[in-house]
């Protein structure tokens, strides 16, 4: 584990550049509570060879290096989430909209409609969809240009 790790010496030949200790450092480390595992045993014997093999590679000079590819930007229009949103939050609120309407014209004077209208619960369902779907794409909007994701 980490605690071991902390004062084994195979970290101390890591940072006193042994590096070719390292090897020989890993295979100690083929045992769980005391008992030898032969999967660990394979995987410690992949890495040495892996470790040997880095040694033995050329370093990389600067003008061979290749940037890595960059990650498409996508505007907010473009976002599958953000257009779901904005479609789940108008679906949803066409339904509500017409009840409310019918609901708002049998209602006497602007303040009962008002009263109406907060007290309906078809009302208010279509405020939470059109509030989430806001909400939504708001939020993959910002994603999107934070991280260009």
């Amino acid at each position: 584990g980490v605690g071991n790790l902390k004062s084994s010496t195979l970290l101390k030949r890591v940072n006193a550049g042994d590096f070719d200790a390292v090897p020989t450092e890993l295979m100690k480390w083929t045992k769980a509570k005391g008992k030898e595992l032969p999967g660990l045993v394979r995987r410690r014997r992949a890495e040495s060879e892996w470790w040997r093999d880095l040694a033995n590679k050329p370093v990389v000079e600067e003008d061979q290096r290749v940037e890595p590819d960059t990650v498409p930007v996508k505007t907010i229009t473009e976002s599958k989430q953000a257009n779901g949103a904005v479609v789940l939050g108008a679906l949803g609120s066409v339904g509500a909209a017409k009840e409310v309407m019918t609901q708002v014209q049998e209602a006497n004077g602007l303040f009962g409609s008002a009263i109406a209208m907060a007290q309906d619960m078809n009302f208010l369902i279509m405020v939470a969809v059109v509030g989430i779907g806001a909400a939504i794409w708001y939020w993959r909007k910002q994603n999107l240009e934070k991280h260009g994701i």
